[in-house]
């Protein structure tokens, strides 16, 4: 059995197969590969505008993983990697124009960097340094932010449009109670009064396995079951999806001491209960991959959300609608679900599922491709009209 060497081991869910070792927990791949909706949807008409990246040649066109893809308003790409911390900026052509960060410490320097905007100014949140750096659109070193330290880690922020910060913490593992939901937390950040003040918490989508009669955890999964919510920021306007209710949410986040709920539009999908079958199906793939490493299992128990996601992503657009990310078609297609500004639902398209969707602008789509290889690449898209 494998060891937790603390009482609660927290990860970034986006790096957690590289803080196994710190944690001591075993990281198999996805174990189930099925679908949280049970019909199937058209695929979106799509045009490749470019792909920047290549299985195999310079290193200014090799990505190990990539955290963030982000357009400026001059039509530079910026790709932010976490495995060789930087910041590669490629031209409207695709071409490599400059690289800024590296591995490190000091200024301007990154440990794990998760997330990235592009605006006036390029800012890197940093996980592991837990600061927040802000450069000029050129690379420039600007200034950096420390995070208020306050026990629990942040994988993801947010800034609101008053300058106060929306934080989502890692899934908390922890022994105890087999029934325990790698829960994760949206937290408004503030430097006074009262630092922190939880928004959501939504169950993280994560399988843990115990060992019958024992109360530690001894591997975790993501199990395709899918988070049961997701967050993102326009302005001071908070979009919280909650996937096993199926509603997206509007709220206004500004100067109010609570969030105050806007409008709810309803996603056109409904989430499952998690069935024996499927809970089966997890427990065959675990079994295979054990197999596949030598350390195969005999008996193990697990727990697993409660139902499936309708509502795993969320992303904000530039002029105020809404993609919500609905998990995978009986065609393993990624489905998205999109609102407008006044939360009306203006279409439901699907897309390959090699290609994972980050940002859009307008009528295109960035995100990340993986090619037949294994690499991850960038690829950016043209959404054409049905």
């Amino acid at each position: 059995m494998v060891r937790v060497k603390s009482q609660y081991c927290t990860a970034p869910w986006i790096a957690l197969y590289l803080a196994a070792a710190l944690c001591d927990i075993v990281v198999p791949p996805q174990v189930l590969y099925a679908q949280n909706i049970q019909r199937r949807i058209p695929l979106a008409r799509l045009s490749l505008v470019r792909q920047i990246g290549i299985e195999i040649g310079p290193e200014q066109y090799s990505f190990g993983m990539i955290g963030a893809v982000k357009p400026s308003a001059s039509g530079n790409t910026y790709v932010l990697e976490f495995m060789n911390p930087s910041v590669k900026v490629y031209d409207s052509a695709g071409t490599f124009v400059r690289r800024f960060g590296r591995q490190g410490q000091g200024p301007g320097e990154f440990v794990q960097p998760i997330a990235m905007t592009v605006d006036s100014e390029v800012t890197v949140m940093d996980l592991g340094l837990r600061r927040i750096t802000r450069f000029t659109l050129e690379g420039r070193l600007k200034d950096t932010e420390l995070m208020p330290m306050f026990g629990m880690n942040i994988s993801r922020v947010f800034r609101l449009g008053n300058h106060r910060l929306l934080g989502i913490t890692t899934p908390v593992l922890s022994w105890g109670n087999p029934e325990h939901d790698a829960g994760v937390m949206v937290v408004l950040i503030r430097k006074s009064p009262q630092p922190v003040d939880t928004i959501i918490h939504f169950h993280s989508g994560a399988t843990i396995w115990y060992t019958p009669g024992h109360r530690v955890p001894w591997g975790v999964a993501n199990s395709d079951f899918g988070a049961a919510g997701a967050v993102t920021v326009s302005g001071t306007t908070l979009i919280a999806v909650d996937g096993y209710d199926g509603t997206v949410k509007w709220f206004d986040v500004g100067n109010a001491e609570a969030p105050t709920l806007r409008y709810t539009a309803r996603i056109p999908f409904r989430s499952r209960p998690v069935s024996k079958r499927d809970l089966a199906q997890v427990a065959n793939r675990f079994r295979q991959f054990r197999d596949s490493i030598g350390k195969p299992v005999k008996n193990f128990e697990l727990a697993a959300p409660p139902r499936w996601s309708v509502g795993i992503g969320a992303i904000v657009t530039g002029n105020g609608d809404v993609w919500v990310n609905n998990g995978t078609d009986l065609n393993a297609h990624h489905v998205w679900t999109v609102y407008d500004a006044d939360g009306a639902v203006k279409r439901t398209l699907a897309m390959l599922h090699r290609f994972n969707l980050t940002f859009v602008r307008d009528n295109l789509l960035y995100g990340t491709w993986r090619t037949e290889g294994g690499a991850s690449v960038v690829r950016i898209y043209r959404l054409l009209e049905e």
